[in-house]
């Protein structure tokens, strides 16, 4: 009677060694992509501050987890007469325009200032830990620092015109409705907008 014969694979080690370091390797590409990937969705791609999507977000979790008391400001803002850079000079100088006042807007926030692009030529602000006031006087500070700035023409100098924005501040505290804050902000943009542009409005209480 002939023995059963069973087979047993030893694994070598060195084998296993290099079959575990190339997991990891892809692992680590892997979650590399997911951070770029995650971070392009978070990112408006012409003036690379912060998009849309990434602004809900922000709002949605500074809504959530203020404590009692605490608050925060918004600040809505629009570049003026936004339309006559693109009919005057072209689609490539209003994406100038929207890039260098997101730019711009982005250096001279405070510490926990949070910008992004809403859409088009509109950009949202978020203030943790400040109160209307203290909002009212960094808007101003925005509209005075993109005031004094001149537009010109990279090739040959050419002045293209002075750029304003118009700003609306509302205040927010703990349990908040996102929606509601951006309504107000909103509304007091468009109040800004109607008394002259280039100016702060606050939003109503």
């Amino acid at each position: 009677m002939t023995a059963a014969v069973t087979w047993r694979f030893q694994p070598q080690p060195a084998t296993l060694q290099l079959h575990l370091d190339q997991a990891t390797e892809n692992i680590r590409q892997l979650e590399t992509r997911l951070v770029e990937v995650e971070k392009k969705a978070g990112t408006d791609s012409l003036t690379g501050i912060n998009n849309r999507h990434s602004f809900e977000k922000y709002l949605q979790e500074v809504c959530r987890s203020c404590k009692r008391e605490e608050r925060f400001v918004m600040i809505m803002f629009d570049i003026d007469h936004f339309k006559q850079f693109n009919d005057n000079y072209g689609h490539r100088v209003g994406d100038l325009v929207i890039r260098n006042v997101a730019q711009l807007v982005a250096a001279e926030l405070p510490a926990k200032g949070f910008v992004a692009r809403y859409g088009g030529e509109e950009f949202a602000v978020i203030l943790k830990d400040q109160n209307l006031d203290a909002g009212l006087a960094v808007a101003e500070h925005l509209r005075q620092i993109v005031a004094s700035r001149e537009l010109r023409r990279g090739r040959d100098g050419s002045r293209l015109g002075q750029v304003t924005i118009s700003l609306g501040v509302a205040a927010g505290q703990a349990g908040a409705d996102p929606e509601t804050v951006v309504e107000r902000a909103d509304a007091a943009l468009y109040r800004a907008k109607g008394n002259g542009r280039n100016r702060v409005e606050a939003a109503s209480a």
